[in-house]
């Protein structure tokens, strides 16, 4: 597989979020849960969004997920906590309720693509633009973004498309 990367600014400055801690099995209630109560919010406040919701990973690193073969990509499904903020990209500043909060992200430099197929196989992607972003000269920061641009409930696994975003230092 060939991604196609490139560098660009990451295309939101403010969200509304929630954060979490959850191992990867979990990852689905939780963020289902999440994006459907900040989505229904924000729609009932008649706050303007971006409709593709996000994920932001923090602590992420890729030196370690390089390295790692299947076997230890699976026994970390099972094992780690990841710790992620999801939510959705608003235009202005607006009042969350108990549980939501505004976030700010002022990731200027950013390297990015799109993994098109089962959220399970978005880590080979990782992979490559990693390597990407370093043969460019560059280190990748230990954050990573995923916008999901199009609704689980409404493709099939391997039509669905994900963007993903390393912010990277000069």
């Amino acid at each position: 597989m060939t991604i196609e990367a490139g560098f660009e600014v990451l295309p939101f400055q403010q969200a509304v979020i929630t954060s979490a801690k959850c191992k990867m099995f979990s990852m689905p209630k939780v963020m289902g849960k999440a994006f459907t109560e900040m989505k229904e919010y924000l729609d009932k406040q008649g706050v303007m969004y971006f409709p593709a919701p996000f994920t932001m990973y923090k602590n992420v690193d890729f030196e370690k997920l390089v390295k790692q073969n299947m076997f230890t990509m699976i026994m970390c499904a099972f094992t780690t906590k990841y710790d992620f903020d999801m939510g959705y990209a608003i235009m202005a500043d607006i009042e969350v309720p108990e549980g939501m909060e505004l976030a700010s992200y002022n990731y200027k430099n950013v390297a990015s693509c799109v993994h098109t197929g089962p959220y399970q196989k978005v880590s080979s992607t990782y992979k490559e633009l990693y390597y990407w972003i370093k043969e460019q000269g560059k280190t990748p920061m230990d954050v990573s973004f995923e916008m999901y641009m199009n609704d689980p409930q409404e493709v099939k696994p391997a039509e669905l498309q994900t963007k993903l975003y390393i912010p990277f230092k000069d």
